[in-house]
Parts: C-alpha cells; sequence; structure tokens
C-alpha cells in the first residue's frame, strides 16, 4: 500500500490494496476500508515517521514482514507454513462469525471478486447461526452474542511499543 493512495473520507480511510493473489490474470486491486484502530495505528505510523505523503505505508519487503512473524510465531511456540497468511484466515473466519455468516458482506470487505474462495477455505457456518436465525424469522428473540470484530483489543501505543 502506498501512502498516496489513502483517501481521507467524512469517518473513516480507504486505500487501494493490490493483492499478491494469483498472477495469471494480473493482480487483484480492490479498495480496503480503514477505521477505528486500525485507522489511529496507521496514523500513529505516519506521525512516527514524520508524516511523509508518499512512498510505501510499511516499508518492509514481504520477506522481511514474512521472517518477522515466523519468528514471533517461533518464540511463541507456534508453527505456521505461511506466517503472513494466517492472518487472512482469521480476519475472514472473525468477520464471517461477526456479521453471522454474511459471505457476501465479508468477500466485499476483505476484496474477494466473489465468495466462491471464502466458501471453499475458511468455513461453514455453524447452527448457531442458523438457529438464531430461524427463530428471528419466527419472530422469537435468539440468543445475543455479541461479536466485535476489532483489530486489537491493546491501546495502539501499546501494540507499538510491544514490537
Amino acid at each position: 500500500m502506498n501512502i498516496q493512495d489513502i483517501k481521507q473520507l467524512e469517518g473513516y480511510s480507504v486505500v487501494r490494496v493490490i493483492d499478491k493473489g494469483r498472477h495469471k490474470l494480473g493482480r487483484e486491486k480492490w479498495d480496503k476500508i480503514i477505521i477505528h484502530e486500525l485507522e489511529k495505528a496507521i496514523k500513529y505510523n505516519l506521525v512516527s515517521r514524520g508524516n511523509p505523503k508518499e512512498g510505501k505505508l510499511f516499508p518492509l519487503s514481504y520477506d522481511d514482514v514474512r521472517l518477522t512473524f515466523k519468528t514471533i510465531f517461533q518464540r511463541l511456540g507456534l508453527k505456521y507454513k505461511q506466517p503472513n497468511h494466517i492472518w487472512r484466515h482469521t480476519a475472514a473466519q472473525e468477520l464471517l462469525d461477526a456479521t453471522g455468516w454474511n459471505y457476501d458482506l465479508v468477500a466485499s470487505i476483505l476484496g474477494w471478486k466473489d465468495t466462491r474462495t471464502l466458501k471453499a477455505c475458511y468455513g461453514e457456518m455453524g447452527d448457531s447461526v442458523r438457529v438464531n436465525t430461524l427463530m428471528g424469522a419466527m419472530g422469537l428473540k435468539p440468543k445475543e452474542i455479541p461479536k466485535p470484530f476489532r483489530f486489537s483489543d491493546k491501546p495502539i501505543e501499546a501494540f507499538f511499543i510491544s514490537l
């Protein structure tokens, strides 16, 4: 992501993302919505770097990020073959759960053209979603279980200091 590609809108930001994805037909481009904690983290990052107006948002190569996460995961005793990709899986699963398994909405938010890959690779909805939806449709009060989707539960400054 490039700093100059971040657009400030009313109450949120949007950045054009070029996905690594499969390259046969070129890389996918999509607009990523940035709100709340993530928006604060990005602004904090830019302020800490003297507020540059252009260049890479994260001046690290893919291999730098991969090695950093691999090292952190090793220290935590976790093993992932693709240390960066686990974040996409986690975001998809958490957002699916938070939206009542709305595949179309999650695909749009996370940059998929359609829901095929999302449905095939990121899980099936559980019975609780179907039961609660059926209860609501029948005029019954579904069991409410809040499922917030957050970038982090820590204050932004604590996140950067811990790195």
